[in-house]
């Protein structure tokens, strides 16, 4: 099932300006060892399925921000995808939103609670592991990896590799029993 979501900037900002936003501050470094105690705590919400790391933790312990994929059910993960591309083509694909001064973190995690308002609890839950402005979230289908192309296609994405490189340095963390 896709889900298409047109809008423009003024109802966007309407629609998604009111959500719970976690102001940027400075840069921390952030560790592996939190990736993994953070995974442990977001998978107490029920709506997560999984929790995956990538990017730059993934090749060393620290790093200055924790990317992470929440396996989350094909509803919450298309509606999460369509909002980010709608944002995308709104503000041209920047990483900065310009009209809002908000970081691609900011929005990505605004994205996600639209997409799934249980995570604003998870998220303020996680606040004693680490800066939720250190959490570069995104929300895909528990069969991600097999998706990749469709996925990427979806995203619209300024890196035709994008979704190709996420999974090539992906690893699931642990976090519960089911």
């Amino acid at each position: 099932m896709e889900v298409v979501v047109t809008v423009d900037i003024d109802t966007f900002l309407e629609q998604h300006g009111e959500l719970p936003l976690y102001t940027a501050s400075e840069s921390t470094q952030v560790s592996r060892g939190q990736a993994m105690r953070l995974a442990c705590r977001l998978a107490k919400n029920p709506d997560i399925l999984g929790v995956e790391l990538f990017g730059s933790l993934t090749r060393q312990y620290y790093g200055n921000d924790m990317d992470l994929i929440l396996t989350v059910s094909e509803e919450r993960s298309m509606k999460f995808i369509a909002l980010l591309t709608s944002w995308a083509a709104l503000s041209g694909g920047v990483a900065y939103d310009v009209y809002r001064a908000e970081s691609i973190i900011d929005v990505r995690q605004r994205l996600a609670v639209s997409a799934m308002p249980s995570l604003v609890h998870s998220l303020r839950l996680a606040r004693d592991i680490v800066s939720p402005n250190s959490i570069d979230l995104f929300l895909f289908p528990a069969d991600w990896k097999k998706r990749l192309a469709e996925i990427q296609g979806k995203m619209r994405t300024w890196d035709p590799q994008f979704m190709n490189n996420i999974a090539a340095t992906a690893i699931r963390l642990p976090s519960r029993t089911r």
